[in-house]
This record gives C-alpha cells, structure tokens and sequence, in this order.
C-alpha cells in the first residue's frame, strides 16, 4: 500500500481548482468535517493538472477551522513550496501534505496562495487518512 492515498469520495477541500495568481484562495471545496479526527488523516495537495511557478516563486497551503462553518480561524500549520530557477509538477505529483492538528474544530477549510502572478494549473487538496 506504500505510495497509495486513502481518500473518500466527495470529501475534498479543493478539486481542479486553478492556481490563485498572485494572491490567495479559500479551496472550492468549501469547508468539511474533518474535527475529532485525532490524528488519523493529513491534508494533501496534488496536482491535479501540471502546475508550474516561476523563479523563486511559491506556493502556500494555510488551513483554517471553524465551529459553525462560517467564521474561520488560522489554524498553527501551514506549508510552502518554492521554485527556485522555476518548476512544473506534473499531474498527480504531490505538492504538499500538511498535518491536521488533532484539537483543530469541526470545520476545516483550505487556502491556498502563490506570489506569481503568472502560476498555472490546478489542484486537489484532499484527506489522506493514515493506517492505524
């Protein structure tokens, strides 16, 4: 099962959304019920398309949680990939994982950002639940 990902269907913070360009984006998946997960699952951001940033550019992954799904907090992980000299991550590379804080609160939400303005492609940020 090494190099597999466990992911259940329709649960997705972002699906084939296109690179924000010089800015941030909250994932089109909205936000998901992900609290109470102790530890079992990790965020994930695949290229859904090939994704390419520029020289010395990157991308950021930030989550958000929420009681009531509607106000969002910053949660404390965060992730960031640069480019230096430039790069394409082909579709289905992984770009990034980052943890799911085990006290995080019922909904969680992706923003997803770069600082090019010239950032192409698109992605999926799903769950990956972790064998116990």
């Amino acid at each position: 099962m090494y190099g597999h990902m466990l992911r259940i269907h329709g649960e997705h913070l972002a699906k084939g959304q296109a690179l924000p360009k010089n800015t941030q984006a909250v994932g089109n998946g909205g936000p998901q019920r992900a609290g109470s997960m102790m530890g079992a699952a990790e965020v994930v951001a695949v290229a859904a398309t090939p994704v390419t940033l520029g020289d010395g550019k990157s991308l950021t992954l930030m989550l958000e949680d929420s009681d009531d799904g509607a106000a969002f907090a910053a949660l404390p992980v965060s992730f960031r990939r640069s480019a230096p000299g430039g790069r394409t991550w082909a579709g289905g590379e992984v770009l990034g994982r980052l943890p799911l804080p085990s006290a995080c609160r019922r909904h969680v939400r992706v923003v997803i950002g770069t600082d090019d303005a010239a950032a192409s492609g698109s992605m999926d940020v799903v769950f990956d639940y972790l064998p116990r």
